[in-house]
């Protein structure tokens, strides 16, 4: 199972073809307006994020996903229903089976989500790494998964499938 994890700050989920876009600490993907006083890299603009566990930020050409919160061990898992689903665990045992726990989840798990946003994607490729690097860079030290091009409500839910398991869920719903 692939998983990845930050060496600190947040990550970053964008479509594979726009990802060389993102500079990371190596310098800014947009020009800069009024509103980034200050902000001289992508990676700065990643760490302005409101107290939000997933926010998006435009890019020159799209946009991308930042998942916010803390650096958490990172993957991608499909339900039954082929939806895509971020999961990043809070607190586990070493030897959790996540996709075994995630398999478990009913829907009632998802009903109150903590956050809900918008969010399309115009092609299938999809890589998540750590928002310091350069996406032309981060290839290497990623998580990819693909999702059908479209619109999804992206919603975020914190589930614990076992008292000594704690997951941070971001679910891709298609939007019709």
């Amino acid at each position: 199972m692939d998983e990845i994890q930050s060496a600190g700050g947040f990550l970053i989920c964008v479509e594979s073809r726009l990802a060389d876009q993102w500079r990371g600490i190596d310098g800014l993907s947009v020009t800069p307006d009024a509103s980034m006083a200050g902000v001289t890299t992508d990676y700065d603009r990643a760490s302005r994020i409101p107290n939000q566990f997933v926010c998006v930020l435009r890019l020159r050409h799209g946009a991308a996903l930042i998942l916010g919160e803390r650096p958490l061990i990172t993957g991608v898992w499909k339900n039954s229903l082929n939806q895509a689903i971020i999961w990043r665990i809070s607190y586990a045992e070493e030897d959790d089976d996540i996709p075994s726990l995630l398999g478990s989840l009913t829907e009632q798990s998802f009903e109150a989500p903590l956050e809900s946003i918008e969010f399309s994607f115009d092609s299938p490729n999809v890589v998540i790494f750590d928002s310091a690097w350069p996406g032309d860079e981060a290839q290497s030290e990623s998580v990819s998964f693909d999702i059908a091009p479209g619109r999804y409500q992206v919603t975020t839910h914190v589930v614990q499938p076992t008292p000594m398991t704690e997951l941070l869920l971001h679910r891709f719903y298609p939007v019709t």
